[in-house]
């Protein structure tokens, strides 16, 4: 993706850390349908990071658990067969419109983000149009 244009005069200077949201909200890959929906309610949340064996290991959204229904599960169904398990991720010291370039060329609305290779954090792309157009911080 060419690193030119409007996005990178917007947000030249800043970087990833500027719209992180820290405070990962974690959701084991056994977790129901039903309670990956109650965390995502309840943490005001749209994406929960799956772990397994403590590490991260797949990302639930808003979209699959849309997914999982339009395709007729229950929700007693898991979170494992309709989490994606490719973390796209980024360092919080990179600079912000990495976050874009890595949402785009992986064609996803979120991404993981790391400080030394540890997550710490999350930037959706609400937050990045949300930081473009107002200026506003991750909450």
């Amino acid at each position: 993706m060419d690193a030119s244009g409007p996005v990178v005069a917007l947000t030249a200077g800043h970087m990833v850390s500027d719209v992180t949201s820290y405070g990962l909200v974690l959701v084991e890959p056994s977790a129901t349908l039903r309670e990956a929906a109650e965390l995502m309610a309840a943490a005001e949340t749209g994406a929960l990071l799956v772990q397994r064996h403590q590490q991260p290991s797949a990302i639930f959204t808003e979209r699959d658990l849309v997914q999982a229904i339009a395709e007729g599960q229950e929700l007693d169904a898991t979170v494992e067969g309709y989490a994606t398990g490719e973390l796209v991720r980024v360092e919080e010291s990179e600079p912000v419109q990495r976050a874009w370039e890595a949402m785009a060329s992986a064609s996803t609305r979120h991404v993981l983000v790391d400080r030394g290779g540890r997550a710490v954090g999350m930037v959706s792309a609400r937050d990045l149009v949300r930081y473009v157009t107002t200026g506003a911080t991750a909450p």
